[in-house]
């Protein structure tokens, strides 16, 4: 469907990059503990190159607790990791590695832009993607897929947020210049503001290589709020240039490239009128519980969602495949296809993996999280505090 792809190109902006390698970069990390036997129980990930620190802390975050706690029926648990260098063919070579693996039983917080050259790969060898973020068009129909959020839906949310929570009038858009940015705009208009009878006021493209940002945050300059869909050095740079210039209204921009101590950092002076739109709920028992672990494991460890996301998703397996006699990659693919009501603590709504999602008028059925895509937050003095109600899917 011709419609959904633009939904797919768009929404992978946020986290995909736009600099290709030639070859994937492989790599493993093992937290054992003394009173731990037997072989490994093996899990992977396939990560952008920009997102790969954030998956391997947010997975060894849990993997750690989990193997403090007993391990898997006493095995420990293994972490194996693939950079796709941000290049379809070593993102397949990813894939293919891990499917001729036979102790890897499944990926866990996978941040790839290619699914549609990694997805038949795993899907054939029954490797279930637990907690991919959905980003290529494959990823939102691919059965090998379980999304845990929304993923690049986060996009969408913060136009959403900006006109139906803090009233904007005429709001803006700032993205990466690439050739997928070309359907945000319309995409925007059509799902989020047609709906509010409203349209983006201006849109802006940053170069990657852009050093400087002044004609961007200048074309902008008249709009009452600005929704920022750019990586995480170019939004930093993007913010400050803007607040030079005196844009004072309200930007938001996605969880998954900031978190607090990263705007304490780097954007003192520059965080007023803030805003995050978070695939979790930052208040709920299970992120808390994740900080805690985080403090005792990982302590320097940024909290962006792809964090969370690794860590959710490596704890749904470990108790998916503590429930199996035999630890299989079939059986944690049928537990997973067959998952109804799975509670994350609050950290998002119920786990429902049984039926289609209906967003978009069910033409992206792999979008299980069909309730909320998005959590508002603002950021104030060093925390992020709840900014309004959460974003419930668009055309559900």
């Amino acid at each position: 469907m011709r419609f959904r792809s633009a939904i797919c190109l768009a929404l992978v902006l946020p986290l995909a990059a736009v600099t290709a390698c030639s070859s994937s970069k492989a790599g493993s990390t093992a937290t054992t503990s003394s009173s731990l036997s037997g072989s490994p129980v093996e899990i992977a990930f396939i990560a952008n190159s920009t997102g790969v620190a954030e998956v391997t802390a947010g997975a060894n975050t849990a993997i750690q607790a989990i193997n403090a706690a007993g391990g898997i029926h006493g095995r420990p648990l293994k972490l194996l990791t693939c950079d796709n260098q941000l290049n379809a063919n070593a993102s397949a070579a990813c894939a293919r590695q891990f499917a001729a693996d036979p102790n890897v039983i499944a990926t866990v917080g996978d941040v790839d832009s290619y699914g549609s050259d990694t997805n038949p790969i795993l899907m054939n060898a029954q490797i279930a993607r637990i907690g991919a973020q959905p980003l290529s068009a494959s990823d939102f129909a691919a059965k090998d897929v379980f999304p845990v959020t929304s993923g690049g839906f986060v996009v969408l949310a913060g136009a959403g947020f900006l006109v139906s929570e803090l009233h904007a009038k005429s709001p803006g858009l700032v993205v990466i210049d690439n050739p997928s940015a070309d359907a945000l705009p319309g995409l925007i208009n059509q799902v989020v503001y047609g709906p509010l009878h409203t349209k983006l006021a201006a849109t802006a493209t940053v170069p990657v290589s852009a050093a400087d940002m002044a004609p961007q945050a200048a074309a902008l300059a008249s709009t009452d709020a600005t929704d920022i869909a750019l990586t995480a050095q170019l939004e930093e740079r993007y913010i400050q240039t803007a607040r030079q210039q005196g844009y004072a209204a309200p930007m938001v921009v996605s969880g998954t490239e900031v978190d607090p101590d990263l705007i304490k950092k780097n954007l003192a002076g520059a965080s007023q009128n803030l805003y995050v739109m978070s695939q979790f709920n930052y208040s709920s028992d299970g992120f808390k519980k994740m900080l805690a672990d985080r403090a005792k494991y990982e302590p320097t460890a940024s909290t962006f969602d792809l964090f969370t996301d690794a860590y959710l998703s490596t704890e749904i397996f470990a108790k998916v495949a503590t429930g199996l006699p035999t630890i299989t990659r079939a059986g944690v693919f049928s537990a997973m296809s067959t998952m109804k009501g799975y509670d994350t603590d609050g950290l998002t709504e119920p786990l429902d993996f049984t039926t289609p999602g209906a967003a978009l008028g069910g033409t992206a059925p792999r979008l299980f999280a069909s309730t909320t895509v998005g959590y508002p937050y603002k950021y104030d003095n060093g925390a992020f505090t709840s900014a309004g109600s959460v974003v419930p899917a668009f055309g559900g």
